[in-house]
């Protein structure tokens, strides 16, 4: 390898001195000038310092070396610096200064919270609510199908009730008859007057109106006015019966039925047909202004015979 540069050479008798000043030996520069390089592979050699024989140490000696040896916190003699030493070393970039550390932000107090409602006051139970309880599924099934059950009994209860209880309108059989006036009646001398929609008789009579059911008491045959004996008879069997509806003679078990009749003033009944004992009770001779209903409707039996 090449040889060291002077630099290096100096620099290498600047590290020798210093190591021999600190071994207290006597350093010659020309000596080592003499010496050969040290070749790039061989580590350079450092004299060994020679020994020192002193004289073996007394009392005395021993105090003087103590009094007059450097206190060790004294701090030694720095030694010269070489021009070496002072050259300026190669300049590196100096690093540039580091950002600041960003500062962390300080925590916002986090708003307080809204403070809780109180809590509304439970009033306690009265008795009934304390004896209410709630319904299981199987319960609410059998109140359901229990009421099904009884909305459509009333139901056909009541539709059984108008088949058997018709309600019919005026002026058709088994409804009201409005035959008017009272002063429209015929007269006491006068014949019946068939009505063969209401089917009655209608008589005047000194005890008032009658309405004679037109169907005979003995099988149900339609009875006749025969004019010429002033009686009703019937052409089946031979029942017979007054201008009345009273019973005569024949097969019938009783006398005719007849009807109600209403006498009405200002939509007021005023005076009715009434059964009484041993016969049929008309409603009287009517007044002025009243006004005669018959209601089919209604129909009183005739008294049985003694």
């Amino acid at each position: 390898m090449a040889e060291l540069s002077s630099a290096g050479q100096a620099h290498i008798l600047e590290a020798k001195r210093r190591a021999a000043e600190r071994l207290g030996i006597p350093f010659d520069p020309e000596a080592t000038d003499a010496a050969p390089a040290p070749s790039a592979t061989e580590a350079p050699s450092v004299p060994e310092p020679e020994a020192r024989t002193d004289p073996p140490a007394t009392e005395a000696s021993v105090a003087a070396e103590t009094e007059t040896a450097p206190s060790i916190d004294a701090e030694a003699p720095e030694p010269p610096v070489s021009q070496a030493d002072t050259a300026p070393a190669a300049t590196t970039p100096s690093p540039e200064p580091a950002a600041p550390a960003a500062t962390p932000a300080r925590p916002q107090p986090s708003p307080a919270a809204p403070a809780a409602p109180p809590e509304p006051e439970v009033a306690e139970p009265t008795y009934f609510q304390s004896q209410v309880r709630t319904v299981n599924r199987r319960e609410f099934l059998a109140y359901s199908w229990t009421a099904a059950v009884g909305v459509v009994t009333a139901q056909s209860l009541v539709a059984t009730g108008l088949l058997m209880y018709p309600r019919f309108k005026a002026g058709e059989f088994g409804g009201d008859f409005l035959l008017g006036s009272s002063s429209g009646l015929p007269s006491l001398e006068a014949a019946p007057q068939s009505d063969p929609i209401g089917k009655f008789w209608l008589v005047n009579t000194d005890e008032g109106p009658r309405a004679l059911y037109m169907v005979c008491t003995h099988l149900g045959c339609l009875f006749k006015w025969v004019d010429a004996n002033k009686r009703f008879e019937c052409p089946c069997h031979g029942s017979k019966f007054t201008r009345e509806g009273v019973y005569i003679e024949g097969p019938a078990p009783r006398s005719l039925d007849q009807f109600v009749i209403e006498v009405t003033q200002d939509g007021s009944v005023v005076a009715s047909t009434q059964s009484a004992d041993g016969g049929i009770q008309p409603p009287g001779t009517p007044t002025e202004g009243t006004e005669i209903v018959v209601k089919t409707g209604s129909r009183i039996q005739g008294p049985a015979i003694p």
